[in-house]
C-alpha cells in the first residue's frame, strides 16, 4: 500500500533504527536518504536531523 503524498508518520521500531544508525551514516548516505525520503514522502521529520 503506498501512503499519500506527505504521509510522513514514523513507528517506533522506526525511530529506534534511525537513531542507531545516523551517527555512522556518511555524508553521501545522508544525502541519498534525503532525497529518498522526499521522493517517497515529500516533508519528512528525518530530514532536519539528516541535514549535512
Amino acid at each position: 500500500m503506498r501512503m499519500p503524498p506527505g504521509y510522513a508518520s514514523t513507528a517506533p521500531k522506526d525511530e529506534e533504527d534511525f537513531d542507531a544508525a545516523l551517527p555512522v551514516l556518511m555524508d553521501q548516505q545522508r544525502r541519498w536518504l534525503i532525497n529518498a525520503l522526499a521522493r517517497t514522502y515529500g516533508p519528512h521529520p528525518w530530514v532536519k536531523r539528516l541535514n549535512v
